[in-house]
């Protein structure tokens, strides 16, 4: 991870960042130090399923505050997979947020067709997910909870 080598870049070039009104983090998997750091940047943070592969990360997640927080599907990469810790939480996500009821065929690219989602692919519509594992991580915030039932 180069993380902290990119902080640092950006901290000796802080007079441009901060000319430029701060920035974006893309696909931010860093620990808590990093994270403050870049907060300190004034920098926005992005996660996306490759952000919340593991316990650490979930917890890192917890920590960004929701006004710099942004969500991302950097597809058609960094799905949320089942072996990624975040997967448990969007088993209780509502039936109708849920991809398999947007889309019940998931194809192989070769067998594409409209209105199917293609294996392994990460599309702008499963954003869904990565707002449900934030939703289920940070629920009991006041800011958060009910945010949900807006979507469904």
């Amino acid at each position: 991870n180069t993380g902290h080598d990119f902080a640092d870049i950006m901290h000796k070039n802080k007079a441009l960042v901060d000319k430029a009104g701060g920035g974006v983090v893309h696909s931010f998997t860093g620990d808590e130090a990093l994270l403050s750091q870049l907060l300190d940047l004034n920098l926005y943070i992005g996660i996306n399923g490759c952000s919340m592969k593991t316990k650490e990360n979930l917890e890192v997640v917890r920590k960004i505050p929701l006004n710099r927080l942004l969500l991302e599907t950097d597809g058609p990469w960094c799905e949320i997979r089942r072996t990624h810790d975040s997967y448990q939480y969007l088993a209780d996500s509502p039936a109708e947020l849920q991809m398999s009821a947007a889309f019940p065929n998931v194809v192989k690219k070769e067998k594409f067709q409209m209105g199917s989602l293609v294996k392994s692919r990460y599309e702008p519509a499963q954003m869904i997910e990565v707002f449900e594992v934030v939703y289920a991580l940070r629920k009991d915030e006041p800011e958060v909870a009910g945010c949900r039932e807006t979507l469904a």
